[in-house]
């Protein structure tokens, strides 16, 4: 337990396997389309890649379902 004067930051965790639902969303068909290219290459050992990942990986867009679902879950445990 932590001190009453510590805040402590509202957060909801994420069910195993959310970031590949939310990539197999119409609305990042091209992000996943990047990445699997991407793969290919880092398993034929272009480690180079890594980067490109990163930062595609970041061009992930959240599906509204998804935003709407959070946005209650937050609101409804204060």
């Amino acid at each position: 337990k932590v001190p009453s004067w510590v805040g402590i930051p509202t957060s909801v965790a994420l069910p195993f396997g959310s970031f590949e639902k939310v990539l197999s969303d119409e609305l990042n068909k091209g992000v996943f389309e990047k990445l699997q290219i991407l793969k290919e290459k880092l398993a034929a050992g272009d480690f180079g890649v890594l980067e490109e990942i990163r930062k595609t990986v970041l061009e992930v867009v959240a599906p509204p379902q998804l935003v709407q679902e959070l946005k209650n879950k937050m609101q409804s445990s204060g």
